[in-house]
């Protein structure tokens, strides 16, 4: 696996979950009927920046501006994944999983091998404020880490008890 961005949209991920149906295989993961996300390699950011990021189903569009393009040129080589959530940041090494609440201060953490600096994190957070979380999954994904990001999703229970 390459270091990639996945982008996916998440309004279109629930309408294909609740409406097209999903399992769940043998690890507990959930899988829906096809993929909502793109994924983009190094190779691909020029044509993510000059036409930005449009769903493919529903054409709503993510604006690649400039902190997010020198977030994606600067962090793709890094030994960690990066997913940004609404209230929080999640930074995954080959070892341990680090959340960062939006609003903690970021002296107050305590840093590993691979994991980012003060100041990485300080941009980091910059760039979730140009990334609306509420309709957008996003997330920086490392070759170096041997497992890819997994999105947890709940399991809707009103639906599975109707």
């Amino acid at each position: 696996m390459k270091s990639r961005i996945v982008i996916s949209c998440k309004n279109c991920f629930h309408a294909v979950k609740n409406n097209r149906g999903y399992t769940i295989n043998s690890k507990g993961m959930l899988r829906i009927s096809f993929v909502v996300g793109t994924a983009y390699t190094i190779n691909d950011f020029h044509e993510l920046f000059i036409n930005n990021y449009t769903c493919p189903f529903c054409r709503e569009q993510l604006i690649m501006t400039p902190n997010i393009m020198e977030f994606a040129n600067d962090f793709i080589d890094k030994k960690y994944h990066i997913n940004f959530h609404e209230k929080c940041i999640n930074i995954i090494n080959k070892n341990t999983e680090m959340k960062i609440d939006k609003n903690d201060s970021l002296e107050s953490i305590v840093k590993e091998d691979y994991f980012p600096t003060i100041d990485e994190l300080k941009f980091i957070l910059n760039v979730a404020e140009d990334i609306d979380s509420s309709k957008w999954e996003f997330c920086m994904e490392s070759e170096y880490v041997n497992k890819p990001f997994f999105y947890k999703e709940q399991i809707n229970k009103k639906n599975i008890e109707k």
